[in-house]
């Protein structure tokens, strides 16, 4: 279902919009175990696109004997995989995508952020287009699935309300390409918990954040990032080709 006007102006206002059951719980599951066996290497998948966590790969804890319980992300699986292919237009996502940036979308990049119980990794504030500085303007719409539940306890979103209207803040290299604390209104910051099948999305200027997970179970978000097809490449040459999802391409487009 479209977005109403309030919800579209509540997503211009704040920079982000949640919205619960997107997916229902066979869909997630079988997400859910299509990534358990590309990431238990069941079936083929390039390895130059799964990440291990980093303590694991430091030696700093003993790897686990079950190998997608190392993983911390995975990447281009739109581009790899038939199933997350298909995810990425789903007319639930679709709808709320459209109402937000036009019908005439391309992806830009996906990845899975997998955060494994008591190992998964902290992300600390950042801002998605400080990334992706190769897209003009900087207004992609990022969905952000989550195939299990997102609690505060193993890391769901947190965001800075308004952030976006800040355009791109400094990011500085400390412990990841971050903004620094003193940049950030933690006062202010809205904590985004999701039941499994529901999605946050947000503009790819607002300010966000994920804990650490502390509990026993693992928490994956899912996020494709959809840009306007009539966005504007500038990066270096030569230009990646990005994959249509809907409407049209147009001539000096990504």
């Amino acid at each position: 279902m479209p977005l109403t006007q309030e919800e579209i102006d509540l997503f211009n206002e704040q920079g982000f919009l949640p919205r619960e059951g997107l997916l229902n719980a066979l869909e997630v599951k079988a997400l859910h175990l299509r990534l358990e066996d590309i990431g238990n290497e069941v079936v083929e998948f390039p390895a130059e696109y799964v990440q291990i966590e980093p303590m694991v790969k430091s030696g700093e804890i003993v790897e686990d004997s079950v190998r997608f319980n190392n993983v911390r992300k995975i990447w281009n699986l739109t581009k790899y995989d038939e199933l997350f292919k298909e995810y990425a237009r789903h007319p639930a996502i679709l709808d709320v995508v459209h109402s937000l940036i036009g019908p005439n979308l391309k992806i830009y990049l996906d990845q899975t952020l997998c955060k494994p119980p008591k190992i998964g990794s902290p992300k600390p504030p950042h801002q998605d287009s400080a990334y992706w500085t190769n897209i003009d303007p900087p207004n992609l719409v990022i969905c952000w699935m989550a195939l299990d539940d997102a609690t505060e306890e193993n890391g769901c979103m947190r965001f800075i309300p308004g952030s976006h209207k800040l355009g791109v803040v400094e990011h500085k290299h400390l412990e990841d390409f971050r903004v620094e604390d003193e940049k950030v209104d933690y006062d202010n910051e809205i904590c985004v918990p999701l039941t499994a099948g529901g999605c946050s999305f947000h503009h790819s200027l607002a300010m966000h954040r994920t804990d650490a997970n502390r509990s026993p179970d693992r928490r994956i978000g899912l996020t494709v990032a959809y840009m306007n097809a009539e966005s504007k490449y500038v990066g270096p040459q030569p230009q990646p080709e990005y994959e249509l999802v809907t409407g049209q391409h147009f001539a000096g487009g990504v």
